[in-house]
């Protein structure tokens, strides 16, 4: 498949390349599946963020400063960021191909196409694009030459809200190579959940998580919450655990390396995380759920809230279960009944990783992204 693409080379616009989160492990994984099939020198990333990963499978064209706790950018590297996608997109102007792995990027990366007379590929993860984007980035969408997203959910938010005339492409996230655990080692009632704790957030709902606890740990006492992540609704959700009286059932862990969250993928009993979702100018939600499937991958089943595109990813009943987002006693229930039920745990567990190892692994993923790239040049080659 990846033949039609032999000889071209692929330019990838990231926000972040090098950080922790669901769109950079994906960036990365691109970043990854691309240079396995067409050579690591032929893919070039040009991220707005920098950092110092040394496992990237690209040529590192262009990075800016390290985020930190920044969450925007100065303008000056918006600038250069810009400069550099235009001038590596001249000097590779021969058999490319421009990705945007975020729509912000998108005009960026049609200012590069179009001087470089190249095809645009567009990827969007999420609630980025359950709203009406703004001017350029509309714009921008219904010229890209393919958009693709992680769910049928974010596709079809896509299609709505930028007025496009033609499919999303339908690209699930694979399983990430930096988190693959090895044997599952339960550790009784230990339940993990795992989410940037930041403000905007909050659609994810650990702090309703938090809430249910007091009552999960009534049927289950040797119960013990693990959160993982870090942000400024740390010390909020914090101090809601204490005012519910679970402070010494729940453990922050704040921000923790790949080896250690592997662990706790791996000795936990239980992934849980009651997310919710909201479209159009207050948007939320998962637009796929990269930690489900991590979870999944670990052999754990899942509690889950049934909204955004968490449908597509848990199977409720088969992989996990889904509730209701905001169902304090829903949500209590549905983990005290896996903590209490080893036969229904084994069975979800086992299912989930066969599902993850299987429809998602990181090769599915690879062998996508090589069809509908290919697609792509063959279009753009019958149009020239």
């Amino acid at each position: 498949m990846m033949d039609t693409v032999i000889g071209w080379r692929i330019l990838v616009l990231a926000p972040d390349a090098f950080g922790t989160g669901g769109i950079e492990r994906a960036t990365r994984m691109l970043l990854t599946a691309l240079g396995k099939r067409i050579g690591s020198d032929r893919v070039g990333l040009i991220s707005v963020w920098g950092g110092d990963r040394t496992d990237l499978s690209a040529q590192v064209l262009h990075q800016g400063p390290q985020r930190g706790r920044r969450t925007r950018v100065p303008f000056t590297e918006r600038g250069a960021f810009s400069l550099a996608a235009l001038e590596w997109a001249w000097a590779w102007r021969r058999q490319l191909i421009v990705v945007s792995c975020h729509p912000h990027l998108a005009p960026v990366a049609m200012g590069a196409g179009w001087l470089a007379h190249a095809p645009v590929a567009v990827w969007c993860h999420g609630e980025e694009v359950w709203r009406p984007p703004r001017p350029s980035v509309g714009w921008a969408l219904r010229r890209a030459n393919l958009i693709f997203a992680p769910s049928r959910f974010t596709a079809d938010q896509v299609v709505h809200w930028a007025g496009l005339e033609h499919e999303v492409a339908v690209i699930p996230h694979g399983i990430s190579p930096e988190l693959v655990s090895v044997g599952p080692a339960a550790i009784a009632g230990r339940v993990l959940t795992v989410s940037r704790l930041e403000p905007h957030d909050r659609y994810k709902e650990v702090d309703t998580l938090i809430r249910a606890w007091p009552r999960v740990v009534e049927g289950q006492p040797e119960a013990e919450l693990i959160v993982v992540g870090e942000g400024a609704d740390r010390a909020r959700l914090q101090r809601l655990a204490a005012e519910e009286g679970a402070d010494d059932r729940v453990r922050f862990t704040g921000w923790i390396s790949d080896h250690h969250l592997r662990e706790l993928y791996r000795t936990a009993a239980v992934f849980a995380l009651p997310t919710s979702a909201t479209v159009g100018s207050q948007a939320g939600g998962e637009g796929f759920g990269l930690v489900f499937l991590e979870a999944a991958a670990a052999g754990l089943p899942v509690v889950a809230g049934r909204s955004g595109a968490v449908p597509e990813v848990v199977e409720d009943g088969v992989t996990g279960t889904l509730v209701e987002p905001g169902d304090l006693v829903g949500i209590a229930d549905a983990i005290g009944a896996l903590l209490r039920d080893d036969a229904l745990r084994s069975r979800m567990g086992r299912a989930a990783r066969s599902l993850a190892m299987s429809r998602y692994s990181f090769e599915a993923f690879g062998d996508r992204i090589e069809t509908a790239f290919g697609d792509l040049v063959s279009r753009s080659a019958s149009e020239a």
